[in-house]
């Protein structure tokens, strides 16, 4: 028993298969020729296994299509896993919080936390939508005085205790 090759080309980055049957010039053909299907673009297609081996720590197998002269083949990387929102949240914050004590209007003192290094602008860009909503979300207008009693106009995120619990962030 003969095997078929497989052939396909990579159309926006994955395997576009080649059709099983054609009809040229009146006939059929079942499966294509390997020159109609060359003519056409198509190439052997080689699909290789994932790796045995475990990915690294964090990390996990991921494969894309590649071609080269005569073959379409999958190669396979490792990636990083993707990080829930409240891992990017605990990343981003951990060791960039400093404690401070206000008064509110019944005289009570409520513990929060403020960044490190507040913005002269509102404008944050982590580089990650999702983390900049929550920050924008918690983002105040605050005067901040510096070592010789200059003030100015910072914007920082203020977050509660709770908060920062509910994240896994230890403060």
């Amino acid at each position: 028993m003969a095997y078929l090759t497989t052939y396909g080309k990579i159309v926006e980055g994955d395997v576009s298969y080649a059709p099983l049957s054609v009809t040229v010039d009146g006939t059929y053909y079942n499966p294509p020729t390997a020159s109609w299907l060359s003519a056409h673009g198509y190439k052997p297609v080689t699909d290789k296994p994932e790796p045995t081996t475990p990915a690294d720590e964090g990390r996990h197998w991921t494969y894309m299509w590649m071609e080269d002269a005569s073959t379409v083949f999958k190669e396979w990387y490792q990636e990083d896993d993707e990080l829930s929102l409240d891992e990017k949240i605990k990343r981003f914050l951990e060791g960039n919080l400093i404690e401070m004590i206000t008064v509110d209007d019944n005289g009570r003192e409520v513990k929060s936390y403020v960044l490190k290094f507040p913005s002269a602008s509102p404008d944050i860009d982590t580089g990650d939508e999702d983390l900049d909503k929550i920050i924008k979300a918690s983002l105040k207008k605050a005067a901040w005085t510096d070592n010789e009693g200059k003030e100015t106009t910072v914007y920082t995120p203020i977050f509660t205790e709770a908060q920062l619990k509910s994240w896994g962030v230890v403060v």
